[in-house]
């Protein structure tokens, strides 16, 4: 087990408890004044999953460091949270960790970078967060998927982060995700207050893999969390059941969010990159 570093602190599997919450931009009694937002000092950047649906490559590289453009998936991520203003950043690492420790403890941050390790049992995406969240000095996150990437043409690459920020609401949210309308696959319907709902196939919207989260989130679902490793879907229906799970949709006139998660949709990212910078 590779031991402290410079430039961030590696951290054995433990247990931690955390809630997630959500926010919307719409009813004053559950959203906050988009004008100010709350200023969110930690992060978890999910980057444990092996990588299959990558093929071959993802077998030698970590999905995180697989190149977008000129920068690993990783380094684009990274750069976006410390742009926003965050000062802590969690990463959960798995398959390949040494490759990953390697990077980060090269790589000149600005926020300080604290390994959640996984190697010895993979948590899965709830299991994960937890477990990163603990290491974290505050009950509230901004949680980020290592292959969610933002294709914009707004000079702010941070937009959204700062949205999602404005409409937190901890008296009214466990969670707030970020979602995107006009995908082919749908994962929640969204009524009129933000609130979240199982899709119905009206304002369906796809989660992009982005979400403001707070240690409530899984103080309030403890049935629902069965040992260190669980996924996070039943936490998100419980929150719905509880009507503390929200919205917010992104801005994608400025911009639009992708997947990267398997080797068609990377390639696809290279594309459309290629040629927003024509």
């Amino acid at each position: 087990m590779p031991g402290h570093r410079k430039s961030f602190d590696t951290v054995p599997d433990s247990g931690f408890g955390t809630r997630r919450i959500i926010q919307y931009p719409s009813a004053k009694t559950i959203f906050r004044n988009m004008s100010s937002h709350t200023h969110i000092t930690d992060a978890v950047l999910l980057a444990a999953g092996f990588g299959t649906r990558m093929g071959e490559i993802g077998k030698t590289i970590p999905k995180p460091l697989l190149p977008l453009g000129e920068k690993p998936l990783l380094e684009h991520t990274l750069e976006k949270l410390e742009g926003f203003g965050v000062k802590r950043i969690a990463i959960n690492i798995h398959h390949r960790a040494d490759d990953i420790e390697s990077y980060i403890e090269t790589r000149k941050s600005r926020a300080e970078i604290l390994l959640s390790d996984e190697r010895e049992h993979l948590l899965d995406t709830g299991g994960g967060i937890l477990q990163a969240m603990g290491l974290l000095k505050g009950s509230v996150a901004l949680v980020h998927n290592c292959d969610a990437f933002r294709l914009g043409n707004s000079p702010d690459e941070c937009e959204d982060f700062t949205r999602l920020a404005g409409a937190w609401n901890p008296e009214t949210m466990d969670a707030l995700l970020l979602l995107q309308a006009g995908d082919a696959t749908a994962d929640f319907s969204m009524d009129e207050s933000g609130a979240l709902h199982p899709p119905t196939g009206s304002k369906s919207f796809r989660y992009v893999g982005v979400q403001i989260i707070s240690t409530a989130f899984f103080d309030n679902a403890p049935g629902h969390i069965t040992g260190n490793a669980f996924p996070i879907q039943p936490l998100w229906n419980n929150a719905i059941e509880r009507g503390r799970l929200y919205g917010l949709e992104a801005n994608t006139s400025a911009g639009r969010w992708l997947h990267t998660g398997t080797s068609a949709e990377l390639e696809n990212a290279q594309r459309l990159l290629l040629d927003s910078k024509k």
